[in-house]
């Protein structure tokens, strides 16, 4: 072999063992990027913890049924169960996440006025994905949360939720967790999405005849919302009470639905967000209307803390009727 073939050779070589390791580092850097080992099930269960509440539920790897070339999860229950498989994950304090997967669900049915089936969830908490239907082909769900105070958290995909039991089959496929560096702003509200029901919110009637309650049936993104009802004229309202920085801008959302409001005594505001104790409120929505976004922007002062939320009816303004709200959240303009 001639000088001028072997340093050929050599480049060449040199070329192919750069290409190599270049697929390499970035095969390692897509494994290193996801916070859940095996999330692809490429080594079956491990590192996955599995349960199912009533032990009814089987879980398993299935390599005829897969999500392109790779084989999926596949969790079964022949009887009503709630079945998981789960990972602990450090987290870092008041920082978001997102955890995505593919699922495909077939012939889940759902017991005592249950409505979730498939889903990626935090064992303990209420916080999961909007569950896919009954009988689904392949589809992307995504699960967004912020950590709070939190150092670790227990997460994965399950098959039914809590006490919402079913039986039918579900697959999962991809399972993947990363910091979310794109996700909205921290949200001021404990609870904005009533995933824990009511806790964190002071629930008020000025009369003593409003309601509060959440609706598993008047869902908002898979989720039960907060449900005000005034068989008489009242103004009922759910609250937090928010620290704010003096001299500065806010802005609160919330996505609301209203149905037979009805005014009394010259009033004219219905379902609305307000700061209790002031005249500060969004606009009103029509007595009878399906969801439709708020907002109520408004300036600190010399405050420190705020006491707000969904009002049905305002200060004097006593109306009768129902509303519904979801997805409240409040931020920093």
């Amino acid at each position: 072999m001639n000088t001028r073939t072997l340093i050929l050779t050599v480049i060449f070589s040199l070329v192919a063992q750069s290409g190599t390791m270049a697929q390499s580092e970035s095969a390692a850097s897509t494994k290193v990027g996801n916070l859940l080992s095996n999330g692809d099930f490429q080594n079956r269960l491990k590192t996955w913890k599995l349960e199912s509440y009533r032990n009814q539920g089987t879980h398993r790897i299935d390599q005829q049924l897969r999500h392109g070339d790779q084989p999926t999860l596949r969790l079964d229950n022949s009887s009503e169960d709630n079945t998981m498989a789960n990972q602990f994950i450090p987290v870092k304090r008041h920082t978001h996440y997102r955890i995505t997967a593919f699922t495909k669900a077939e012939g889940i049915r759902f017991f005592e006025s249950g409505r979730d089936g498939a889903c990626l969830g935090i064992r303990g908490t209420m916080e999961r994905s909007a569950p896919i239907p009954a009988t689904s082909d392949w589809r992307k769900i995504v699960f967004d949360f912020n950590s709070r105070e939190r150092t670790r958290v227990e997460v994965g995909p399950h098959l039914g939720w809590h006490a919402s039991m079913v039986t039918g089959t579900a697959w999962f496929a991809e399972v993947r967790m990363v910091e979310n560096s794109q996700a909205r702003p921290e949200n001021l509200f404990l609870n904005g999405d009533f995933h824990q029901g009511l806790q964190e919110w002071d629930t008020v009637s000025y009369q003593g005849r409003g309601r509060h309650r959440l609706d598993p049936e008047v869902l908002f993104g898979g989720r039960p919302t907060l449900r005000l009802n005034n068989k008489r004229a009242d103004h009922t309202m759910a609250n937090q009470i928010i620290a704010v920085k003096p001299n500065t801008s806010y802005r609160i959302t919330a996505f609301a639905r209203t149905e037979g409001v009805q005014f009394m005594e010259g009033g004219e505001d219905s379902a609305c967000l307000g700061i209790r104790g002031t005249f500060e409120k969004s606009d009103r929505i029509p007595p009878t209307s399906d969801w439709q976004k708020i907002t109520l922007e408004f300036e600190s002062g010399n405050r420190t803390e705020v006491e707000v939320g969904p009002h049905l009816g305002w200060h004097s303004s006593m109306v009768k009727g129902t509303a519904w709200f979801a997805d409240v959240f409040m931020e920093k303009r």
